[in-house]
């Protein structure tokens, strides 16, 4: 398809068009996204069963370097793209040159930083690693902008099948060649494939036409708001990164693999909501900017939303991290793994409170407060080295120790610091929470009840306390939430209605027919 002149004109009933345009985008991206998130679930469950530590200790040196290179190589126009009040054709031209040339200047650049990065890291193989990984900045470059259009016209369903097929294809890829004994090669390799299978797919369903190049003049809000957004999350960045960084440099590859697959899992709620919402969120937001009752109420409900539905998976992860090892590593023997489930441990308590914030920074960038968001980022990554500073002395477990103790602390001003930025008050954050803390309270009792009831020596114990103990626990929190937050769980349902209007009008016209 063609993009087309211009964003349509407002109509009369634009907030309502907006709602039903978000939640069926939504709707869509959610269960999109939902699918994906569990298959990459399993599939990385095979790939921790086929390769050892140092295999994705290896991937995330990579992955560190083509982080930013890919932060620097979309320069914000993504977001720029989608926030814009009105867009037409002509800009998308040239933003489409600007950030291909800009992708392979990039890749560029790390091919010839490959060798002082691996002496940094004291890593030698890993500047062949580096020179075929950084191919991702270059191939995601490429179609940045058509991905930006789609978002901005809320056709996440498409974007959402399009990555799943890419997922699939790149899984299969990975698995095969772990199979083989590539080792660290099935991680690149998949990721690579990963990256252009999308921007392949992409560039043919949206494609951009050729029109003259327009002034700097024309283009420079645009290219400006992208800039304060690229630093932004540069600060980000590194504030999610700075463990990876010291642990690669002063513990190595071994370690920083453990660190790596234990953090992945314990975000793993996180980066799936977000994952699922976060683009939508900043599109819809940015539509209500200015009407302060309606951003704090679909704030609650989102939070509410993502509260309940993640802290079941963080609490199995903070209370049974040895039987989740052991569990995972059915295959391999999990010796080679066992070391992470105290890390695990603590990094799954850790993310609670970042599950609590993922949808404040879609809020922020809605309202244009980059700046801003620059700044409390600046302040909280100097907290998160400060932390590693510490609790480095104390080895891996003692970092992920202070990571915990940190993000506690820097809970409350953050929630601050929210309600300034947005106006949103701070009892609609707290309201929120309560359900799925109280809830989570009495899953937290039965988890180690269910440990302390059974034996060390009991055969299978692992998968008993596991499973036995995550079904057992997931019941009760569901009728602790039915029984004392009724009214929580009559919004939960409404919310769910706009992601899904199609199955619950299909559920609701079956039930309204007459019984025969």
């Amino acid at each position: 398809m063609f993009l087309p002149d211009t964003d349509p004109p407002p109509s009369a009933d634009e907030p309502t068009g907006i709602a039903s345009r978000a939640a069926k985008s939504g709707g869509a991206m959610f269960i999109a996204k939902s699918v994906r998130f569990v298959f990459l679930f399993f599939v990385n469950f095979i790939l921790i069963n086929l390769l050892v530590p140092a295999d994705f200790g290896m991937m995330r040196y990579v992955m560190l370097i083509v982080g930013i290179a890919g932060l620097l190589n979309e320069m914000g126009l993504t977001t720029a793209i989608v926030q814009k009040e009105r867009l037409d054709r002509e800009s998308l031209w040239p933003l489409f040159c600007i950030s291909s040339l800009w992708g392979a200047m990039l890749y560029g650049a790390i091919f010839f930083l490959a060798t002082p990065l691996s002496r940094f890291f004291a890593v030698p193989e890993l500047v062949c690693l580096l020179r075929i990984g950084a191919l991702m900045i270059p191939a995601a470059g490429i179609s940045a902008v058509q991905r930006a259009w789609l978002r901005r016209r809320m056709e996440y369903g498409k974007l959402a099948l399009i990555e799943m097929a890419a997922a699939g294809f790149s899984a299969m890829v990975s698995i095969a060649l772990a199979f083989a004994g590539f080792g660290v090669w099935a991680l690149v390799a998949g990721n690579l494939l990963f990256e252009a299978g999308i921007s392949a797919v992409v560039m043919v369903v949206c494609r951009i036409t050729v029109t003259p190049f327009q002034p700097f003049g024309a283009l420079r809000s645009l290219i400006f708001f992208g800039v304060a957004i690229v630093i932004s999350r540069l600060v980000d960045y590194v504030l999610c990164n700075a463990p990876f960084f010291f642990i690669g440099k002063w513990i190595g590859k071994e370690g920083l693999g453990l660190f790596s697959v234990a953090r992945d899992l314990a975000v793993f709620p996180q980066t799936a909501i977000n994952a699922a919402l976060g683009h939508v969120l900043v599109s819809t937001f940015s539509r209500i900017q200015t009407d302060d009752e309606k951003t704090a109420a679909g704030f609650g409900r989102l939070l509410l939303f993502g509260s309940i539905f993640t802290l079941p998976i963080s609490l199995v992860m903070a209370v049974a991290p040895y039987e989740l090892v052991k569990v995972v590593c059915i295959v391999k023997k999990e010796s080679a793994w066992l070391e992470a489930a105290p890390l695990l441990r603590w990094l799954a308590l850790m993310g609670i409170p970042y599950v609590f914030t993922t949808f404040s920074s879609s809020i922020w960038i809605s309202r244009g407060k980059v700046v801003e968001s620059i700044y409390v980022s600046s302040v909280i990554g100097g907290t998160v080295v400060a932390a590693i500073l510490i609790g480095e002395q104390w080895g891996l477990t003692g970092i992920c120790r202070a990571l915990f103790l940190q993000a506690l602390m820097v809970f409350p001003p953050y929630v601050y610091i929210q309600y300034r930025l947005t106006r949103i008050p701070v009892t609609v954050f707290f309201f929120s929470l309560v359900p799925s803390l109280v809830a989570g309270g009495f899953m937290t009792a039965v988890l180690i009840a269910v440990q302390c009831l059974i034996p060390e020596y009991a055969g299978g114990r692992h998968f008993m306390v596991l499973f036995g103990g995550g079904i057992l626990g997931v019941a009760v929190y569901g009728v602790t939430l039915m029984f004392f937050f009724r009214s929580s769980m009559r919004h939960l349902r409404a919310l769910m209605r706009m992601l899904l209007p199609n199955w619950f009008r299909a559920v609701k016209k079956k039930e309204d027919q007459p019984v025969a």
